[in-house]
């Protein structure tokens, strides 16, 4: 497969930028400072309201939270008051590197 670019995709949780960004420009982060000067950066934040649990259904997905149905780490289940056990699976809507795989595209989530 010729001509194909070749993607990297690293996410950092709850890191503290401003740290991060710190080290890099000092020096202490070398790799770092390369994939910073390399590639493409940029950061992601909930939308006002939503809460932890929000983003990476909305990254990996595509789709907002009313579309994958994540609005934080713990929901209430459809019609009671219990606790409805989100956990990562629970998400609606296809995964993007499921969807590459399946147009014959490698891609592998680590």
């Amino acid at each position: 497969m010729t001509g194909l670019t070749k993607i990297l995709i690293l996410c950092v949780d709850a890191a503290d930028s401003k740290l991060i960004e710190n080290w890099s420009r000092q020096g202490h982060l070398p790799n770092w400072q390369t994939l910073q000067r390399r590639g493409l950066v940029t950061r992601v934040e909930n939308a006002v309201g939503l809460y932890t649990g929000t983003v990476w259904p909305s990254f990996q997905s595509g789709l907002g939270p009313g579309g994958h149905g994540r609005y934080y780490l713990k929901q209430i289940k459809t019609g009671s008051y219990r606790n409805a056990g989100i956990n990562a699976d629970a998400s609606d809507g296809k995964v993007f590197w499921d969807v590459l795989g399946r147009a014959g595209r490698r891609a592998r989530p680590n």
